[in-house]
C-alpha cells in the first residue's frame, strides 16, 4: 500500500515536502514490485530496455549490448535493428549482453516454429526479433527472391518459404506439407506430377508441366496434397477436361515428300494417353502448339523408328503424341506398340495413321475432326481398289486404307447389269453370309443386300456402306451369282482414334 498524501495543498512546508516524496517513493516501490512479479511476466528491467538495439558480432552469431542491462531473458521481449548481414545459415544465434545464446526462428503459416531459410534477414532492412521463452523469433523474414528446390519423388516443403522454384524433371508422386499449409511454386522444366491418394491434381489427372506453369500445394488432413496448376500459356489443365479415352484436336495436315523427306504437321490437341510406362486411366497428354514431324530426323522425337530414317514401300505408318520428362512431341513407327524415345516415354497416344506408295511416299489426305474426337481423312486422290468378277461366296477385299487398325472406309460402289443378282457388302469382321436372292424385282428376307439388278436394271447401290474394316485393311463382297462385275473406289476412311 502507498502513503496517502496529506491533503493539505500547500507543499511549500517542509513537513508537505517530506510527505510528498514518501508517497512517490511508494508508488515506485509499488511499481517495481508489481511488474517484477514473474507471474505477471514482466521484467522492470525490460522496460528500461530500448527496443532499437545496435546488432553487433557477426550475421550468424548475433550479439548487443543493451542498455540499461535486462537481468534475464523474458518472454514477450522485442528487439530491433539493423543486423551485422544476411544470415547464411539456416539457425543462427543472438547473444544479448552475455545471457546466453538463443537460436533465431521465425514462425510457418500454421503457427508452428520453424528454421530459419537462408536469407530471411539482411543487413540493409531493420529486423525485429521477439524472445518466445526459449527462442528469438524473427517477426518480419523477407521474402527471398527464389529459393531452388530440386525436384523428388517425395518433394518436401514444409519448411521452405517465399518464391520457391521446383528444378529438375523427377517425378513427384508424393508432397510433404502439413495439413493448412499452402506454398507458392513455379515449375522450372518438364515436371511429372503423378496424381494419387496421396497428391491430388485438379481433375485427379497427372499432368508433366512446362517451364512457367505455377503451382500451387495445399496441405490437407491425413498427409493428402492438393495441387492447383496455373499453366504458363494460361490454357486449361487438360486433366481437368478430357475423360478417359477422349481426344480432341491433334490432327494430321500437310502430308508430303519421299520416303526420305516426309513431313506432316500436328494440330494442338489433348487426350488421354493410352500407352507409355506411366499410363492409367487419367494420364493426359496436352500440346498448345503445333507439332512438326519429318523422317529426317531419325529415330528420336519428331521423328521416326523406320530404318535408315526411310519409310517402307506399300506400308501403314502410326502417328503418336507421346511426352514425359523431357516434354511433348511427335513420333511415327509402323509399329502400334514401339518403343517411344528416352525422355519421352511416360504417355502416348495414336492420334493418326497414313499408307505410303509402292515407293515409300506417304499418301496424304485432308482430316476433318468429327464427333467424339474421331478423324474424318479424304485422300486428295481417291483409288479404285475393286474392280473384279463377283464371287457367289465371300471374298475380302483389301482398300486404301491403315492397316493394323479397325476403320470406317469411305467408299463408292456400283455393279454391272446381269440378270437377277444382289451383292453384299460385309466388314471384315462379320459373319458371311449369303445375300438375300432377287427372284422378282426385289429381296424381302434378311440378311437382304446392298444393291443388284433385276435383269437389265440395276437397282440402286449404296454409295456409303456402313461397315469397319478388319485389322489388315479389308471388307468382304458376295454375290447371289458370279456374274456381274464389281467397282469400288476409296474416298478416305473415318478413324476413331481409340487403340
Amino acid at each position: 500500500m502507498t502513503t496517502p498524501l496529506p491533503a493539505a495543498t500547500d507543499y511549500t512546508s517542509a513537513a508537505n515536502q517530506a510527505a510528498k516524496k514518501t508517497f512517490m517513493t511508494s508508488v515506485r516501490t509499488f511499481l517495481a514490485d508489481l511488474l517484477g512479479t514473474a507471474g505477471h511476466g514482466f521484467d522492470g528491467a525490460l522496460l528500461a530496455a530500448p527496443r532499437r538495439v545496435t546488432f553487433v558480432g557477426t550475421a550468424d552469431a548475433i550479439t548487443s549490448t543493451l542498455a540499461p542491462a535486462p537481468a534475464a531473458y523474458v518472454t514477450g521481449m522485442c528487439i530491433t535493428g539493423l543486423l551485422p548481414g544476411a544470415n547464411t545459415i539456416t539457425g543462427p544465434t543472438i547473444n544479448l549482453n552475455s545471457l546466453g545464446v538463443r537460436t533465431a526462428k521465425k514462425r510457418s503459416g500454421t503457427g508452428a516454429k520453424v528454421a530459419l531459410v537462408i536469407g530471411d534477414y539482411n543487413g540493409v532492412l531493420p529486423f525485429e526479433f521477439e524472445y518466445d521463452g526459449t527462442d528469438f523469433i524473427l517477426l518480419n523474414p523477407l521474402v527471398p527472391a527464389r529459393v531452388d528446390i530440386a525436384s523428388a519423388a517425395t518433394l518436401d516443403l514444409s519448411a521452405t518459404s517465399g518464391n520457391l522454384r521446383i528444378t529438375g524433371t523427377t517425378a513427384v508422386t508424393a508432397v510433404t506439407l502439413a495439413s493448412g499449409q499452402m506454398r507458392r511454386a513455379t515449375a522450372d522444366a518438364a515436371l511429372p506430377l503423378t496424381n494419387g491418394a496421396s497428391l491430388v491434381i485438379q481433375g485427379a489427372q497427372s499432368y508433366t508441366c512446362t517451364a512457367g506453369d505455377s503451382l500451387t500445394f495445399i496441405g490437407e488432413p491425413a498427409g493428402v496434397v492438393r495441387v492447383i496448376v496455373d499453366k504458363a500459356d494460361g490454357t486449361p489443365v487438360v486433366g481437368s477436361a478430357v475423360p478417359y479415352t477422349a481426344i480432341a484436336g491433334f490432327t494430321l495436315s500437310s502430308i508430303a515428300g519421299t520416303n526420305t523427306t516426309a513431313s506432316l504437321t500436328v494440330a494442338a490437341g489433348q487426350a488421354t494417353a493410352l500407352q507409355g510406362s506411366a499410363t492409367t486411366q487419367t494420364t493426359q497428354i496436352t500440346k498448345a502448339t503445333t507439332t512438326a514431324w519429318a523422317a529426317s530426323n531419325g529415330n528420336a522425337i519428331n521423328g521416326t523408328d523406320a530404318a535408315a530414317s526411310t519409310l517402307a514401300n506399300s506400308a501403314t505408318y502410326h502417328v503418336y503424341m507421346c511426352s514425359g520428362a523431357s516434354g511433348t512431341g511427335s513420333f511415327v513407327s509402323a509399329s502400334l506398340a514401339p518403343a517411344f524415345p528416352a525422355g519421352y516415354a511416360v504417355s502416348a497416344r495414336r492420334v493418326g495413321s497414313f499408307n505410303t506408295t509402292g515407293a515409300g511416299a506417304p499418301i496424304p489426305y485432308t482430316s476433318v475432326e468429327t464427333a467424339g474426337g474421331s478423324i474424318r481423312n479424304y485422300l486428295t486422290t481417291q483409288t479404285l481398289d475393286v474392280s473384279a468378277t463377283a464371287s457367289a461366296s465371300r471374298v475380302l477385299y483389301t482398300l486404301n486404307v491403315p492397316t493394323g487398325i479397325k476403320v470406317r472406309p469411305l467408299v463408292r460402289w456400283n455393279g454391272g447389269n446381269a440378270a437377277y443378282y444382289s451383292i453384299l457388302w460385309t466388314s471384315g469382321d462379320e459373319t458371311d453370309v449369303a445375300p438375300a436372292a432377287i427372284p422378282t424385282n426385289s429381296w424381302s428376307a434378311a440378311p437382304g443386300g446392298d444393291g443388284g439388278s433385276v435383269g437389265s436394271e440395276v437397282t440402286p447401290h449404296a454409295n456409303q456402306l456402313d461397315l469397319t474394316t478388319n485389322t489388315s485393311g479389308q471388307i468382304g463382297a458376295r454375290g447371289t451369282t458370279a456374274v456381274p462385275t464389281i467397282y469400288l473406289v476409296t474416298r478416305g476412311w473415318d478413324d476413331f482414334r481409340r487403340a
